[in-house]
């Protein structure tokens, strides 16, 4: 080997050992910065991901409250629904009753009215049919009158002795009885104890006697009383 190459290779050589020696003094604090940069580069995406992490789970929280809120409302809605269905029908029911409370007391009240018309007319008809039969039989006052309603008391009389015994009598008249109708009443009476004759006026036609057995009201009066009864009462059992 000629002296030139063989310096050459050992300049080569010792080129080569410089150049690996000064490579690995210099490449290592590179590799350490670059391992160093890339530890922190996945710390960061590790911190990355957890903070993702956490936000899903929060955002996953936020849902579940809100879907919470959702069924609580939902609810709390449905029972609002539910309790004002109820205080409306509540309300519909009670307005029915006080309408029908009221509509019987209108009842109530238009029967009333309709009872105390129609008794206000009952009582003006029995004292009109009550005046009626004192004018017409003052219309027909007379003697013949005055026999016809002894001859009616004394009838009443025929029943009335079947009773019992007279005790005793009092015959009432608005004027004297005429001698036919005193006949027919002493006929009538023959056997009682005492017969007192007294006078009425406001009896008008016809007499009444008052015996133990019982009254025999044959007067105009007593006649008009009877007609106004009867018409009353007619009327309210018609009614």
């Amino acid at each position: 080997m000629s002296p030139g190459l063989s310096t050459f290779l050992v300049e080569a050589i010792n080129f080569l050992l410089l150049a690996g020696a000064l490579g690995w003094l210099l490449f290592k604090p590179i590799r350490r910065a670059l391992e160093a940069e890339q530890s922190e580069h996945a710390e960061q995406e590790r911190r990355v991901a957890e903070r993702q992490q956490e936000t899903e789970r929060m955002r996953a929280e936020v849902e579940a409250h809100r879907a919470a809120l959702t069924r609580e409302f939902e609810r709390m809605a449905e029972e609002a629904r539910e309790a004002a269905a109820k205080q409306a029908e509540a309300l519909l029911a009670e307005a029915r009753a006080r309408a029908e409370q009221e509509r019987e007391a209108l009842q109530r009240e238009l029967k009333r009215r309709e009872q105390a018309w129609r008794e206000g007319l009952e009582g003006e008809a029995a004292t009109l049919a009550s005046r009626a039969v004192l004018r017409l039989l003052e219309w027909l006052s007379g003697p013949e009158l005055d026999t016809a309603l002894a001859r009616a008391a004394c009838r009443e009389l025929q029943s009335l002795a079947t009773h019992g015994g007279w005790g005793q009598v009092v015959v009432e008249s608005a004027q004297p009885l005429s001698p036919e109708a005193r006949a027919l009443v002493d006929s009538a009476l023959a056997g009682a104890p005492g017969v007192e004759f007294r006078s009425a006026p406001r009896l008008g036609a016809g007499l009444r006697i008052l015996t133990g057995a019982g009254l025999v009201d044959a007067s105009a009066s007593g006649l008009a009383a009877y007609a106004e009864r009867a018409l009353g009462g007619a009327e309210s059992s018609h009614g």
